[in-house]
């Protein structure tokens, strides 16, 4: 989006100008009548990445358990693993398959506006945008 968006301001630094869009857009979503169709794209395309970010976690544990076996990492613990994190993605991914069957064409619509954001991202990047999160 435009850097304009970004920008903080001097004394509050906060993105005033992005929270002032957000809240025109906001208002305009809100007046369009059309929350339910509103909730079905967002519940879709919510859950498929709430499952998705569940289920990095396998591939962080074995990662975790090859570096493991390299030296000692010290790791992290996760109560219920991998039972737990299991049930969360089985259960994103009864929700995401619900959205579809109850409401076919939200549920397009949902994933053709997380669809849309690829051409944005090619368009920033081609634009010399910040495309990749800064490294730390």
């Amino acid at each position: 989006l435009p850097p304009r968006l970004a920008q903080l301001h001097p004394r509050y630094q906060t993105p005033v100008a992005g929270i002032v869009f957000q809240a025109v857009w906001s208002s305009v979503l809100a007046g369009s009548n059309t929350y339910g169709a509103l909730l079905d794209y967002v519940v879709f395309g919510d859950w498929i990445f709430f499952g998705a970010t569940v289920a990095t976690l396998f591939v962080f544990r074995s990662r975790e358990r090859v570096k493991a076996d390299a030296e000692d990492t010290g790791g992290y613990r996760l109560p219920g693993y991998p039972i737990v994190p299991a049930l969360f993605v089985m259960a994103a991914a009864y929700v995401v398959v619900g959205s579809i069957l109850s409401n076919p064409v939200n549920a397009a619509i949902g994933g053709g506006l997380i669809v849309s954001g690829v051409p944005v991202y090619r368009w920033l990047g081609a634009r010399g945008g910040e495309t990749e999160p800064p490294s730390t």
